[in-house]
């Protein structure tokens, strides 16, 4: 009775690999409206929470940096300050979430079981082009179903470093630098100052993770902590992990104070800043004196500037004084 059940069924046996089979149409409860169709309303109160991340990669001559931030928000709540929002897809490739947190995560992981496949069938890694073709691919069948990522294929192959962008509408973007996230435009604003295709290694590192606290200085949806990494020829690897609050005491007020205070040793607390007003009622200070005028006053600027004076005169004239200095005798 089950053998006759299991013949009589008109689904198609499954293919040679099941669970490389892209999920399958979900209900019609649940399918989000094609785009510019407007909204069905649906009875209860409804949630429309706000995403907020800040990510960013960029290109250079010796491989792609990634810096990313840890808050995962929904709405104006902190849901977590420890996402790791940096995903390894390969041995060379990494990818970023910015979104959805389940939406990135699933697609990234089909990703890399997707590309660990290419791999075994053609002896050679998969280049990162091809990822993110088989990524925007993927997610472009589900366009206008409710996905929520945007996310950066990263990576190393034999072209050299390679940077995409691919969002859940299925656009692929090759580029040098991006920034995804509500905190982007801060970070466009500090990668575009110091970005260039010269930097080392370390510099460029130090870019990005100023880029990223920056962001998480201004935007309230970014935070946590700050994860660097680099791609070169030999694979990713994870350069630092700071607490946002450990990079305000670097980038922060004070942390330019004792910056400064270490190229000059001899400025005080209070150097550079703004001579401040005189209290009312305070006496006025007392004008300094100008070159040639006699002594007895002007403290230590015009007595250093007689010692000079004489010490000139007494180079070249013998004594102490010039006489264009000496005093005239009163005339008899």
């Amino acid at each position: 009775m089950a053998l006759a059940s299991v013949l009589r069924s008109s689904e198609p046996p499954p293919g040679p690999f099941p669970l490389l089979a892209a999920p399958r149409d979900p209900p019609e409860g649940f399918v989000a409206p094609p785009w510019g169709v407007q909204d069905i309303p649906v009875p209860g109160p409804g949630l429309r929470l706000l995403h907020g991340t800040t990510t960013l990669a960029f290109k250079f001559s010796q491989g792609v940096v990634v810096a990313v931030d840890s808050r995962a928000t929904a709405g104006s709540f902190i849901a977590s300050q420890t996402v790791q929002k940096v995903l390894e897809i390969d041995r060379r490739l990494l990818g970023t979430m910015a979104g959805g947190a389940a939406d990135c995560g699933y697609w990234e992981r089909l990703l890399a079981r997707q590309c660990r496949v290419y791999h075994l069938r053609n002896k050679e890694p998969i280049s990162v082009a091809a990822a993110s073709k088989l990524l925007a691919n993927m997610v472009y069948q589900y366009k206008g179903m409710g996905l929520s990522m945007g996310t950066m294929i990263c990576g190393w192959d034999k072209r050299g470093p390679g940077l995409y962008y691919v969002d859940s509408e299925g656009t692929r973007v090759p580029g040098r630098a991006f920034a995804v996230g509500s905190g982007s435009p801060y970070a466009y604003g500090v990668l575009d100052r110091g970005l260039r295709e010269e930097l080392s290694v370390a510099t460029a590192c130090s870019l990005a993770r100023r880029a990223i606290y920056q962001a998480a200085r201004r935007d309230a949806y970014s935070g946590g902590r700050v994860a660097v990494y680099h791609v070169g020829p030999g694979g990713w690897r994870h350069i630092s992990t700071h607490n946002v609050a450990e990079l305000q005491e670097l980038y922060g007020q004070g942390g330019r104070r004792r910056r400064r205070r270490r190229r000059d040793p001899g400025a005080g607390p209070g150097a550079g800043a703004a001579p401040s007003e005189p209290e009312p009622g305070a006496p006025e200070p007392s004008p300094e004196p100008e070159p040639g005028a006699p002594e007895g006053g002007g403290g230590s600027r015009s007595r250093s500037r007689e010692r000079r004076r004489d010490d000139r005169a007494r180079r070249r004239f013998g004594h102490s004084k010039s006489p264009l200095y000496r005093e005239k005798s009163p005339v008899r």
